[in-house]
């Protein structure tokens, strides 16, 4: 009562090894990441992810007993060990059983550390099936069921080692991987902080479509310290008002696009739109501008983050009347934090009077409580303003509102 010719399970090769091989292609992918992934990246999701993608899954075997696929009528040599063939057999009843089972098919090869002389014996195919089969040459039906019961034991047993064994793999490789990551990234800021301690300015392009490109060298939003006070308040980034017109000027540009392609925007949606400013944001800020992100009590639109504070916060809206535009401000006043320096609000006006609408921007942000001052613009299409923060009536926050035509 055997298979004939048993294919014994986990006997290909060792289960190290073969992960040994996936820890260097893991690594190697780490090494080819590119900068932003790794400066912008939380760390720990990424070696999440690397785990995922390049270490296999431990097999399980279902519940319950085997089935019975088919039993096939078959003849064995009367003496297999005979040199010459003696041209007798014996006739037999092959029963093949299939048991189902999740995870990594290619685990069935590789011998855990921990197995014994006599592997159990089978296949496991790409489907998530496990085939095997006895050989009957006049055992009872018992013994068949003890047979069949004994070899998925074994095979659940070392299953049970092999997942034991990876764990510990995976448990070595995450660190290897949080290492990697981290040298590149200290790495990268090393050289990051060599580019701006040699002071030369950085090579722009003079047509302001350049700005939908990532450059060879990325500008950083840089924090300044602000000012001493007679009672120094702790440091904060702050952005430079620098950073604060280019982040403006690209998104205004991004508008010139816009108008030059209009039949292929006409259909974006607000949603659509902002994700499609956010393309040059993150190619000339590292990848820090982000959409939807979680923001003190609420969800901003896009903003950027310097040392885990934000220095822009910007909503999106299409215009939909004064009222619309002041409840989207105080939204915006909402979200801000007390840290948040520099504001937006990118208002899209599509098959509407667009000159009413620019009328209609200042005069709903000079009738809002939170109001203080009107500041001079660079476009015309823009207001801007100070606001007084939510919270704290001393503290002062710029506010532009950018509005934009977008086909429609």
């Amino acid at each position: 009562m055997h298979p004939p010719d048993p294919p014994y399970l986990f006997s290909r090769g060792d289960l190290r090894s073969l992960i040994e091989g996936k820890k260097h292609a893991l690594l190697v992918a780490i090494d080819h990441l590119d900068e932003n992934r790794i400066l912008n990246t939380d760390i720990g999701k990424l070696v999440e992810y690397f785990c995922h993608e390049y270490l296999p899954a431990a097999p399980t075997l279902a519940e319950g007993s085997p089935e019975i696929v088919r039993r096939e009528e078959t003849k064995l040599e009367a003496n297999p060990y005979a040199r010459i063939p003696t041209g007798s057999y014996i006739s037999g009843t092959q029963i093949v059983f299939s048991v189902r089972f999740s995870g990594d098919p290619g685990l069935f090869d590789y011998a855990p550390s921990a197995f014994t002389s006599m592997p159990p014996h089978g296949r496991a195919d790409g489907d998530g099936e496990l085939i095997f089969s006895l050989l009957s040459l006049g055992e009872t039906a018992e013994q068949l069921r003890v047979e069949a019961e004994k070899n998925i034991a074994s095979i659940r047993q070392y299953l049970s080692w092999v997942a034991t064994d990876l764990q510990r793999f995976i448990n070595e490789i995450a660190i290897a991987a949080r290492q990697n990551i981290e040298g590149r990234r200290q790495q990268l800021k090393r050289g990051d902080d060599l580019v701006e301690a040699i002071g030369f300015p950085i090579r722009k392009r003079d047509d302001p479509s350049a700005n939908l490109f990532v450059p060879q060298v990325r500008k950083k939003v840089i924090p300044r310290m602000p000012e001493p006070t007679v009672s120094p308040p702790k440091s904060e980034p702050n952005l430079a008002a620098a950073d604060y017109e280019n982040i403006l000027e690209t998104l205004q540009h991004m508008a010139l696009v816009m108008e030059r392609s209009p039949s292929a925007f006409e259909k974006m949606n607000e949603e659509e739109l902002r994700f499609l400013f956010l393309i040059p944001l993150n190619g000339l800020y590292e990848g820090r501008a982000t959409g939807e992100t979680f923001n003190f009590n609420g969800k901003t639109d896009i903003h950027i983050r310097v040392q885990d504070r934000n220095v822009f916060v910007a909503e999106c809206a299409f215009w939909d009347g004064p009222e619309y535009l002041r409840k989207k401000v105080d939204q915006l006043l909402g979200y801000a934090t007390w840290r948040d320096s520099k504001l937006a609000i990118l208002v899209f006006n599509r098959q509407r009077k667009f000159s009413h609408v620019l009328e209609s921007i200042p005069k709903v942000l000079r009738q809002h409580p939170n109001f203080k001052l009107d500041l001079p613009a660079p476009q015309n299409t823009w207001y801007r303003c100070i606001v007084r923060h939510r919270d704290d009536p001393n503290r002062e926050l710029t506010l532009t509102v950018c509005a934009f035509e977008v086909p429609g």
